[in-house]
């Protein structure tokens, strides 16, 4: 998947993002490219949980009831 939204990426760079041809017509694929570098980061690997670093968050637990009690 990193590999065709990378090749798609370049293929966008390596022409005008932006063409304008007076009186007839505009096209921007500036949006395009921002689209594809957001797909691009979605699918990097995230930290591990071991590899967090300083962060510290504790475990959390709570007991769920319920607001009536059934016979």
């Amino acid at each position: 998947m990193l590999e065709v939204l990378g090749q798609r990426r370049a293929k966008l760079l390596a022409d005008p993002l932006k063409v304008t041809v007076d009186g007839a017509v505009t096209m921007d694929l500036q949006e395009n490219l921002r689209g594809i570098e957001w797909q691009i980061e979605q699918c990097r690997p995230s930290p591990a949980p071991d590899d967090a670093g300083d962060v510290d968050e504790g475990l959390v637990v709570t007991w769920l009831v319920p607001r009536r009690r059934y016979r």
